[in-house]
């Protein structure tokens, strides 16, 4: 197997990184795999932010892993943790604390390669930036379940954002990545997608956003026409501050939005949403507690839009 990590750890236990500088990697920058009991901390990772699928940490199949106070600065993802389908195994117990990321994609995501269960993920007190590229970050939190994963117990809170385009990301979609066969059966294989459970954001600041956050289950159909729908559950969003650049606006909001069922799911490509807050689709159990979105000063769009969703605010 040929990779191209400046560092990479495989299968490993009781895994321990303290004050290192990694910079200018071609790749991922520092990827551990089925790794259990890692510490990550006091890391510098400085790469050319202008080379691709340059990530910063990756975590795919591992258990108990502590990241804290890290800097990081990168093309891609910044911290991305991911479960595809080599691993046979849940990724679960990840604490990811005091860290500062600067990513031109997401600055912390779970997803793609997202084939086997990710559970109890906690992120705190980080800072995640862009200082010097426009428009800045695609998203700064963006979890996704496209090839299969049962995603639950996500807790992301007190966190600071400056430059992005999306502030939040939610997606639920049947990428299905391994290419699973049809069936008419929902849940017996990847085909139809995996879940999205018990997400609570809250305590976000962020300023100069370009886009409104987006969740969005999917609703697909049978061979025989009968409806499929997969939403997000319990999903709470509580402290939500968020400042617009005040830039122009031009959009172009559609008649009838997509339901982007098999697209590698990015914030970017849904397109105008007619919103400019939260913009949410198939999500039940949807409470929202202290949003506060200031928009452009030329907004002719609404804070919040749901559609197909039932909430508690």
């Amino acid at each position: 197997m040929t990779v191209s990590y400046i560092v990479w750890i495989q299968n490993s236990s009781h895994v321990r990184l303290d004050n290192i500088i990694l910079h200018d990697s071609m790749s991922w920058t520092l990827h551990t795999d089925c790794c259990r009991d890692v510490d990550i901390q006091n890391l510098v990772i400085d790469d050319n932010r202008h080379v691709a699928n340059t990530d910063g940490i990756d975590i795919t199949g591992c258990q108990n892993v502590r990241i804290e106070h890290c800097f990081i600065s990168c093309a891609d993802d910044g911290i991305c943790l991911k479960n595809p389908q080599h691993t046979n195994r849940t990724l679960e117990r990840v604490h990811v604390k005091d860290c500062v990321v600067l990513s031109v994609m997401n600055a912390f995501k779970i997803g793609t390669g997202t084939k086997h269960d990710i559970r109890d993920i906690l992120v705190e007190d980080c800072i995640f930036c862009m200082p010097d590229i426009y428009p800045g970050s695609v998203s700064r939190i963006s979890l996704e379940s496209c090839d299969g994963t049962n995603l639950s117990h996500v807790t992301i809170r007190n966190i600071t954002m400056d430059k992005i385009v999306c502030p939040l990301y939610i997606v639920l979609n049947m990428r299905n990545e391994n290419r699973e066969p049809y069936t008419e059966e929902v849940g017996k294989n990847s085909y139809w997608g995996g879940s999205i459970d018990q997400v609570c954001i809250e305590n976000i600041h962020a300023t100069d956003a370009e886009l409104p956050s987006i969740l969005t289950g999917f609703v697909a159909y049978k061979k025989d026409g009968s409806k499929v729908r997969q939403a997000i559950h319990n999903i709470t969003i509580s402290g939500f501050y968020v400042m617009y650049r005040d830039n122009e606006e031009i959009l172009e909001i559609p008649d009838e939005f997509t339901e982007f069922l098999t697209d590698y799911p990015e914030s970017n490509v849904h397109g105008d949403v007619d919103a400019y807050g939260i913009w949410a689709r198939h999500v039940d159990d949807l409470v929202m507690k202290e949003i506060c979105v200031k928009p452009r000063s030329s907004n002719t769009r609404e804070m919040i839009r749901l559609y197909d969703c039932n909430t508690h605010e």
